[in-house]
């Protein structure tokens, strides 16, 4: 067992800068300490051990103690070892290779203005008492696309972004919105995006203006899209909204005002 001065890149998951190369010819029980700093910039019940291949990083059978902090495997192929995590604060653009869940906390924190974090068309799921699947919060010019998510709290939760984009994400079965768009989240573009059998509203927007929604679908929600605290000069077009309760609902005293609807089909 030796230490790894120079380890092959974990991207897009997040390690703890604990890497060790494994050598041997029968199997070993392999346990790595790691401390809470370690752990700071990832969602710690996500850790999972890892064994690199040569070409990329494949998951274990994991065994994970974080009240002593210490995870650990049963290693039958020998190579370079490593616990990562698919969750945590990421701050550069980013590309998923794999689905991610399930998950017990909020998964992905966005931690930089400019960056992409494209899905790839993989699922992030949780374990349906989950916070958020993406967290972006007080951020500029951010893609989030490609996504599926299912089985949070809240799927995508936006607040007080700017010029923004949500490019062809589905997010279902959450257990209070779909997309909570709030605080004065502004400019920026929903398009193509799909908000299905979520408890609450697909698109639950609270103090939200001048954003733009082109053909986005919410279906079978309690709302397809609710206008709540100041949300005005919204513009919604080609959107498709089928839901058990109301379409469009806004709550008493949201005053929102000149929000804009065309090309929509609204079921009532």
């Amino acid at each position: 067992v030796s230490g790894i001065a120079a380890p092959p890149s974990t991207n897009p998951r997040k390690n703890i800068s604990k890497f060790l190369n494994v050598s041997g010819t029968n199997w070993v029980v392999i346990s790595i300490n790691y401390s809470a700093a370690d752990a700071a910039n990832v969602v710690e019940t996500s850790l999972e051990m890892y064994r690199y291949n040569t070409s990329e990083w494949l998951p274990l059978t994991t065994t994970l103690d974080t009240t002593n902090n210490i995870i650990s495997a049963n290693l039958t192929t020998f190579s370079i070892f490593a616990p990562l995590s698919s969750c945590g604060t990421f701050s550069n653009s980013t590309t998923l290779q794999g689905d991610i869940g399930p998950v017990n906390a909020t998964c992905i924190t966005i931690g930089a203005d400019d960056i992409i974090f494209d899905c790839n068309g993989h699922t992030i799921f949780g374990n349906g008492t989950a916070e958020k699947a993406v967290d972006i919060q007080d951020r500029n010019n951010i893609t989030l696309k490609n996504c599926n998510i299912h089985n949070f709290s809240v799927a995508v939760f936006v607040h007080n972004t700017q010029n923004s984009t949500f490019l062809n994400n589905t997010v279902y079965n959450n257990s209070n919105h779909g997309f909570q768009i709030e605080a004065q989240a502004r400019y920026n573009n929903f398009t193509s995006n799909t908000a299905n059998n979520n408890t609450n509203a697909g698109f639950n927007l609270d103090d939200a203006q001048n954003n733009t929604f082109t053909n986005n679908i919410a279906n079978t929600n309690m709302h397809g899209l609710s206008l709540t605290a100041n949300s005005d000069d919204n513009i919604f077009s080609a959107c498709n909204f089928s839901n058990t309760v109301w379409d469009i609902h806004m709550d008493a005293g949201a005053n929102g005002a000149n929000n804009t609807f065309y090309l929509s089909l609204i079921h009532i």
